[in-house]
């Protein structure tokens, strides 16, 4: 499962978003709260259907180009708690 993200742990993506007159408005908006919960419920709704897809005896491989332990090890751990 490749994850959309807030792309923090992106370097060409932190770039572009940091260019530019209108950069501070750009990267509140990317990490506002509201947009962070919309992007974690949308992670947990990506790896619940990947595994509910695995087949048996299958590897899933869930990845983010985020930084952030909310959007990696807390969604695979809510994954597992399941």
């Amino acid at each position: 499962v490749d994850a959309e993200c807030t792309t923090d742990g992106s370097a060409k993506h932190m770039a572009k978003l940091c260019a530019g007159p209108d950069a501070h408005a750009r990267i509140d908006e990317l990490l506002s709260p509201s947009r962070i919960e919309a992007l974690l419920e949308l992670q947990r709704g990506l790896i619940r259907n990947g595994f509910r897809l695995l087949k048996a005896g299958g590897c899933m491989v869930y990845s983010t180009c985020s930084l952030t332990r909310s959007q990696n090890e807390s969604i695979v751990g809510w994954l597992l708690e399941r």
